[in-house]
């Protein structure tokens, strides 16, 4: 009898020190917790505490044994009961954020309630300033964006709309002067005569797409249900003469019949993803091969090129406007194509991005959403 008391003896003790342990280490995680929990009965009265790194907001003898309407203001302590009972009542965790007077303005708190049983609760209050000012800092970087963005809208549009005239007027004078004095001039003459009229004509193309590519989000988007093959080839007959010069062949995989879209935009699409295709490509047929496919919610494109393909290293350039992959003389551009591409598909629900391997072309998938 007393080797098997001296047994159950051994055990409890060992039983309380591994209790002992995980208080320890439970307490040790709590003081490291950034929130501080309350103990509380159904009638707001405060039991018990936990603070961990936070300070109470009033030493624990002018609280413990009080009521929540005892020491909070009367507007404070009315939602807080009324989140307290809702908690018993319904058993589950509840949730608020509150602000209390502080030393320099308003402190922001959030306080959850979560049941314990059917008299009891724990109240875990999270001190909301540090995100409080994360939000009204993020607020004001918005506001500061949207009048950038819209500063920068107005100069894009005032820059390529009212360039044009003068750069206009730099054609067609440049034309007269080669028509009317062409003969005057030497070979050198000529020669610059010709910069002067490529260069207006550049510049010309570039404002324009500027205006596009700044406009391209600003009106709402009219979309439309239409037969999706008719839409690419009435935007092909535009680009005839470049494709029978670079002898391409544009090719019909199986194609949804219909696609919902803004005609016009979408054309510009079109038009961008097929020009730059046979532009950045270096085979004596270049071929682009037109599928896709529909799901219940998306309609899904695909242009596959047989060009000189994109380095893995520049895939993050691709649709940043301005950011051209070669230089000039390698290939022509303004460098505008394919941020309008993806403005205008983000405008439309969808995405656009692309698969590539250097030498072998590439593949741009563009989806464009259904509309209810």
């Amino acid at each position: 009898g007393l080797i098997m008391f001296s047994e159950v003896i051994t055990e409890i003790v060992e039983t309380r020190k591994a209790l002992e342990l995980r208080n320890k280490e439970l307490q040790s995680i709590f003081d490291a917790f950034p929130d501080l929990l309350f103990h509380l009965d159904k009638k707001g009265t405060y039991l018990d505490f936990k603070a961990g790194m936070q300070k109470t907001f009033m030493p624990p003898e002018l609280f413990l044994g009080k009521t929540i309407p005892e020491i909070m203001p009367p507007e404070t302590a009315e939602f807080q009961m009324a989140l307290l009972r809702k908690c018993i009542e319904s058993g589950e965790i509840v949730r608020e954020e509150y602000s209390l007077p502080g030393k320099e303005g308003l402190d922001h708190f959030e306080v959850r309630f979560l049941p314990i049983n059917e008299n009891e609760a724990v109240a875990v209050v999270r001190d909301m300033n540090p995100l409080a000012r994360q939000r009204i800092e993020l607020k004001e970087t918005i506001q500061q964006l949207k009048r950038t963005n819209l500063d920068l809208e107005q100069f894009a549009y005032v820059a390529s709309h009212d360039m044009r005239e003068p750069l206009r007027m730099i054609g067609s004078f440049s034309d007269l002067l080669g028509a009317r004095y062409g003969d005057k001039l030497d070979k050198n003459g000529k020669a610059y005569l010709e910069y002067i009229r490529k260069g207006a004509e550049k510049l010309d193309i570039l404002t324009r797409q500027l205006l596009e590519f700044s406009m391209a989000d600003k009106k709402e988007v009219i979309r439309e249900e239409m037969e999706l093959r008719h839409l690419i080839e009435s935007n092909l007959e535009i680009l005839v003469p470049f494709l029978n010069e670079r002898r391409a062949k544009i090719e019909f995989d199986p194609l949804p019949k219909k696609i919902t879209c803004n005609a016009i935009q979408m054309g510009m699409v079109f038009q961008n993803l097929i020009t730059n295709g046979i532009k950045f490509n270096t085979s004596q047929n270049p071929t682009i091969i037109i599928s896709g496919e529909e799901t219940k919610n998306e309609t899904l494109l695909r242009f596959k090129d047989n060009g000189i393909g994109i380095p893995e290293a520049a895939s993050e350039k691709v649709f940043k406007v301005f950011r051209r992959l070669h230089n000039h003389d390698e290939y022509g551009g303004t460098g505008i194509g394919l941020a309008l591409c993806k403005k205008i598909i983000e405008s439309h629900g969808g995405k656009i991005y692309f698969e590539s391997e250097v030498g072998k072309g590439s593949t741009f998938y563009i989806s464009v959403t259904k509309q209810n």
